[in-house]
């Protein structure tokens, strides 16, 4: 993989100034490949000025929300970042949630603009940006987004990010992260693993392929030999998929540094066979949709605390492990509550 030209990474105060500053640092750089459309950082730019003007023309105020009913797109990345130019605050529901609860969503977002189709984005990135698109007041502690739990014991809640908390996200991703990574993305946006790491990517000059919705192995594979990947996570029944299909080995793997795996139980054996046939360390990470960033394990830890623990925490967490009683930590070895 080639390395970054212009800059390795660019920093703003809040999320519009990284925007600009890594469409100047990255311009021709793919910041999406989605199919066979290819998104560079100065077209991404251009468009969502345009989907900020229109949204501003549509009467759509600093602070008010905007709902993304999208499925994960380049589309969706352009919507997201329009509206954050425009003053709005992004959230979006997955599709996998039922009537009751995108109701609730809803009811308690009240949303000023509502996107349901690729279709309404592409029309409004064409507007012609106002040049207030390239300006804004936003504080680092203005609301961002809103990222809704899986609702499991209850309608989904939302959690609120600012600028400042995707900042430190930033800050925080460690080996997840390296400048002008092409990274392949399986997860949905509306999640987030997407929502709160927008500022990441793009100060890393980061390229998102996206394997498409429903997931294959078999498209995957592709997509780590075309597109040169550099960093891939997923779950362990992904990856067991991906290294039982016939063609996994009948690609070029070189260029990808890290895989990531979590969010379930993972085998030590899975580990290790990642670990050797694509030729490249593993790493897990955990957290929760309120937390953001919380703790994982390093390049060199061996298969048995990849697949049985989640790590240590980030540099940019603070953790404790409680008793029932909050004022009492637990011993090592305990079992407690994580704050």
């Amino acid at each position: 993989m080639s390395a970054a030209t212009t800059a390795d990474t660019v920093t703003g105060r809040v999320l519009p100034d990284v925007l600009h500053a890594a469409a100047t640092a990255f311009a021709d750089r793919d910041a999406y490949v989605d199919g066979e459309r290819r998104v560079t950082y100065r077209e991404l730019e251009r468009a969502a000025e345009g989907v900020a003007t229109g949204l501003r023309d549509a009467g759509v105020h600093p602070g008010q929300v905007v709902v993304l009913e999208l499925a994960s797109s380049a589309q969706f990345a352009i919507a997201y970042l329009g509206t954050v130019l425009a003053g709005g605050i992004v959230t979006a529901i997955n599709h996998r949630l039922g009537a009751r609860e995108r109701e609730s969503i809803h009811a308690r977002t009240d949303p000023a603009f509502v996107f349901t189709t690729p279709e309404q984005v592409d029309a409004l990135a064409t507007t012609t940006p106002d040049p207030a698109a390239r300006h804004t007041t936003a504080e680092p502690t203005a609301p961002v987004c809103i990222v809704w739990t899986s609702g499991t014991t209850g309608l989904p809640k939302g959690a609120v990010y600012d600028h400042e908390a995707m900042r430190v996200i930033h800050e925080g991703m460690g080996d997840l992260t390296a400048p002008g990574d092409r990274r392949l993305v399986s997860l949905p946006f509306a999640h987030m693993g997407y929502m709160t790491r927008v500022w990441d990517e793009l100060a890393a000059g980061t390229t998102l392929v996206l394997v498409g919705e429903p997931w294959s192995a078999t498209r995957q594979i592709e997509l780590l030999g075309r597109e040169r990947i550099t960093m891939c996570t997923g779950v362990p029944t992904q990856w067991q998929l991906v290294l039982d299909h016939p063609d996994v080995g009948c690609i070029d793997l070189s260029d990808l540094r890290v895989a990531g795996i979590g969010a379930a139980s993972i085998p030590p054996e899975l580990i290790r066979r990642m670990r050797d046939e694509l030729g490249c360390p593993v790493i897990t990470r955990y957290t929760s949709t309120e937390a953001g960033l919380l703790t994982g394990t390093r390049l060199t830890d061996v298969p048995e605390t990849v697949a049985t623990t989640v790590g240590v925490p980030s540099p940019v967490v603070t953790m404790r492990i409680v008793a029932p009683d909050p004022d009492r930590e637990v011993a090592p070895g305990e079992v407690g509550e994580v704050r």
